[in-house]
């Protein structure tokens, strides 16, 4: 009890008027509940909330078409590329690899018979400067680097110097003149340190551009997916919290909304899925085993090459360094880590397996009669090793390195095919695929505009 005293009367002191209030945290979540904070929150009751809602859904439907549509035209133009751009340059660059190569063999086959050569060996070495030559300019119109222009200068200027050799060296040898040689192996050897190096460069680079290209054809559209993903999320929240507040289950607009989004998303999956894996398997046994077939086919004419070379020497180191040179191109060829047994075991088609088998099998008679006939050049029987060089029996060099060719040029024409075939499905599989995309953007956006729009005039 408050007591009195003679200053006057004590007064108690009045006890704190403040209250502990709990602290208020944040909403719990993340990103998907302050989102939720900020569309319950906006000002102006539920019609401000919808019609941000709306807002959202606007941006993020058209955003999702638009990135559909781009990604749609801008995977059609990496397809059309890679068979028309970066494909026709790899083919030409190819071309004028296995052209050049087999030139060389043909030239130094012939030198190799004497006297006057067959009209069929003749109208084989011409063709293939021809081709050479017609391929380079198409390489050239399509080149996009300086490596590759560097490459394609060198085979400009140095295809009609190595021709002119080859020219001069045959009509020495029709003459019987042995300075001939001298000027095939001059060929020969311009053919294998100038254009074959510049050949193989411009067709390396050839298939990185291609290979990038494949690539950037077969990404996933991950910013198509995310926007669609989004706005699918935003489309359930927005009918489950309709449905708490209305108590109506179903609001048709946005439901129509959510299938055209749901359309899109799988369309657009699946066109890029389907391409995606017809441009792998055009990649892989296609582009790919092309390269691999033309590697073998390249050391094997540079081999008969090397072995006519050998025999046109006649000893001396000239013969020395071409049967080494011989050597090392069949030791990359065969074998079982060999360039044949690698694309061998890459082989996917059936229809090419007894094809590769036979030339595994050729290429094995092949060395085992080279062999012999070197046998012969070495004791000095050098007729005898001639004509098992340029026989065209069962057996002989002749025969066996152009049956190897043939079964190869077929597997390497087939992997082109392949490779063709499936770009070309590549780019159908996205055949209305953009069109589909923009329209189910538009309708998805009509659609959940009307859904909500009645909701927002029922608060009017």
């Amino acid at each position: 009890m408050p007591t009195e005293t003679k200053a006057g009367p004590v007064i108690p002191r009045p006890r704190s008027s403040t209250v502990d209030v709990p602290r208020q945290r944040g909403p719990r979540g993340g990103p998907i509940a302050r989102v939720r904070t900020v569309l319950t929150a906006s000002g102006g009751g539920t019609p401000a909330r919808l019609t941000l809602i709306l807002a959202i859904l606007a941006v993020l439907t058209l955003g999702s078409g638009v990135a559909a549509v781009s990604d749609v035209v801008g995977r059609d133009e990496q397809i059309t590329d890679v068979a028309d751009g970066n494909g026709r340059l790899g083919l030409a660059a190819l071309e004028v690899y296995q052209s050049l190569s087999d030139a060389d063999a043909t030239a130094a086959g012939a030198f190799l018979a004497g006297g006057v050569e067959r009209p069929e060996v003749r109208a084989r070495y011409l063709e293939d400067v021809n081709r050479a030559t017609v391929q380079l300019a198409t390489a050239a119109a399509s080149i996009t680097t300086q490596d590759a222009a560097d490459a394609v200068a060198v085979l400009s200027a140095g295809l009609p110097v190595y021709t002119g050799y080859v020219e001069t060296a045959r009509t020495l040898n029709q003459q019987g003149l042995p300075v001939g040689a001298a000027y095939l192996r001059l060929a020969s050897g311009m053919m294998q340190n100038e254009l074959l190096p510049a050949a193989r460069d411009l067709q390396k680079n050839a298939t990185t551009q291609l290979g990038e290209t494949q690539d950037s054809a077969s990404l996933w559209p991950f910013i198509t997916i995310v926007l669609a993903v989004a706005t699918l999320l935003l489309l359930a929240y927005t009918q489950r919290d309709l449905a708490k507040r209305t108590n109506r289950v179903f609001n048709i607009g946005l439901l129509t909304a959510t299938g055209a989004v749901l359309v899109l998303l799988l369309w657009t999956g699946a066109a890029s899925i389907l391409a995606a894996s017809h441009i792998s398997s055009g990649r892989e046994n296609g582009s790919a085993q092309i390269e691999r077939l033309a590697e073998a086919r390249i050391a094997a004419l540079q081999a008969r090459t090397q072995e006519a070379v050998t025999l046109i020497a006649r000893g001396g180191d000239a013969a020395t360094k071409a049967e080494e040179s011989y050597v090392t191109q069949m030791n990359a060829l065969s074998g079982d880590q060999g360039l044949l047994a690698k694309a061998v075991a890459a082989n996917a088609d059936p229809a090419l397996k007894d094809v590769l088998s036979g030339a595994q099998t050729t290429l094995n008679a092949w060395i085992d009669t080279h062999k012999k006939l070197h046998q012969a050049d070495v004791l000095g029987d050098y007729n005898t090793a001639v004509a098992m060089a340029l026989g065209e029996k069962d057996g002989e060099a002749g025969k066996l390195s152009r049956d190897l060719d043939q079964a190869l040029a077929k597997a390497i024409d087939a992997a082109g095919k392949h490779f063709h075939e499936q770009t070309t499905s590549a780019r159908n599989s996205l055949t209305g695929a953009g069109i589909g995309a923009g329209l189910l953007s538009l309708i998805a956006l009509a659609a959940a505009t009307r859904g909500l729009q009645r909701r927002i005039a029922e608060y009017r």
